[in-house]
């Protein structure tokens, strides 16, 4: 008979010192594992967020009447479609949010103004695009 198969050895194991600080022990580590989940979780959503305060930004001058501050705008906006928190939904959201003020923007800029031509269409605009295309995630 072998010291496992022996009830008395289980009985005093049980009860000793030993055993009360291996399951501590055990408790601790599955304590520190949650808080590392908890922390790392956390972190991914403080990135994401960060994330969405720079789409913003980027789709706020995207759709500007100024060339330079959208020009500016589509290439944070393509920037921020390749980041690791930009999943294949994110890129098609930045579209729908963007497209109807691209369509006006395309509109605007085909539709000559007196004495001009559509010889002078902005060809930024008429390039913009969406991001969700460019999404390999």
């Amino acid at each position: 008979m072998t010291f496992l198969d022996d009830p008395e050895f289980w009985r005093e194991w049980m009860t000793s010192a030993g055993f009360g600080g291996a399951i501590a022990a055990i408790a601790a580590m599955i304590a520190f594992v949650g808080v590392l989940l908890n922390v790392r979780s956390q972190q991914k959503l403080a990135h994401k967020e960060q994330w969405w305060e720079r789409a913003k930004w980027a789709l706020d001058n995207w759709v500007s009447d100024d060339e330079r501050r959208r020009k500016t705008g589509k290439l944070v906006a393509e920037a921020l479609s390749t980041s690791e928190y930009a999943k294949v939904h994110e890129a098609t959201l930045l579209d729908a949010m963007v497209e109807p003020r691209l369509e006006q923007l395309r509109a605007t800029a085909e539709t000559p103004t007196v004495g001009e031509s559509t010889a002078n269409t902005s060809e930024e605009v008429s390039r913009g695009g969406g991001l969700a295309g460019q999404q390999e995630h």
